[in-house]
């Protein structure tokens, strides 16, 4: 029984057979926290092929409470942030998924960028499992999936039932209580595996390749602790900028293996 300042919950107890056999289907699962609720060791079998994507990590903050501030994420610094998505990577579909309240503002910054016909938007939290987005070769993800904290501290609660009680109490938006923070973490974590999973990385390919673009001020295992992760800075201005000069480096390589060489004018050379 769970008893907040505007709500009383009752999460009923559920009881299993320590001796029946139990086999759990969940992708993106959590060994520790099964074992926390069955209270025994789990043993875990891992059939997931290995994904294969490229990976694109943006350290930028992307919290709900930094994205109310419209002096820091208005219009402009949204159109910024479609127009610099949309030239990280070679792409012909991609998935931007946002906070459901910034739905208005990303539609708007594709509309007025041109890019509708290309890019498709989404926000976290919807449509677990589906297929829609299985043949799309891009998607981006400018959210850190934060959960309900109503229901988050009431499933923390719960899970913690025999330890000393939960205190919601936060500090400079973290909570208190260690238990509740990880479990916070956590639940944001796997929903951005989710959602990142939404192309189908493991199971379907593409002409161009699949390609993930995270937009978080934190690691994220399994997401950003590869090899091959292509890290960011967190200036969207300066990511432009490389990637203007990456793809003018690219152009030139071309002309001069066709054209044999480039003649350059006065000064120009060390501009670029």
């Amino acid at each position: 029984l769970v008893i907040t300042h505007d709500k009383i919950i009752f999460r009923p107890r559920r009881n299993f057979n320590s001796n029946s056999k139990m086999v759990i289907l969940d992708a993106y699962g959590r060994p520790e926290l099964y074992q926390q609720v069955f209270g025994q060791k789990v043993l875990i079998n891992q059939h997931q092929v290995a994904p294969n994507w490229q990976v694109h990590h943006i350290p930028i903050n992307t919290s709900k409470t930094r994205m109310k501030d419209q002096r820091i994420w208005g219009d402009d610094k949204w159109r910024e942030m479609i127009a610099t998505l949309s030239i990280m990577v070679e792409f012909e579909r991609m998935a931007v998924f946002v906070d459901k309240d910034k739905m208005e503002k990303a539609s708007q910054a594709v509309e007025d960028l041109g890019l509708a016909d290309r890019i498709s938007l989404d926000y976290v939290y919807k449509g677990r499992g589906t297929n829609q987005y299985q043949d799309y070769d891009a998607i981006a993800i400018v959210s850190q999936a934060e959960p309900n904290p109503l229901s988050l501290v009431s499933q923390a609660r719960a899970l913690y039932w025999q330890d000393h009680y939960i205190s919601d109490q936060q500090t400079e938006r973290k909570f208190q209580d260690k238990r509740l923070q990880e479990f916070k973490e956590s639940k944001q974590i796997d929903e951005l595996v989710q959602t990142a999973y939404r192309i189908r990385p493991a199971t379907h390919t593409h002409p161009l390749g699949k390609k993930l673009i995270l937009c978080t001020p934190f690691q994220v295992k399994g997401l950003t602790d590869g090899n091959k992760v292509i890290k960011h800075g967190r200036r969207l201005n300066q990511i432009k900028t490389e990637l203007d000069r990456q793809r003018l480096k690219k152009a030139m390589q071309e002309l001069t293996q066709l054209g044999g060489y480039l003649i350059l004018a006065k000064g120009l050379n060390q501009e670029l």
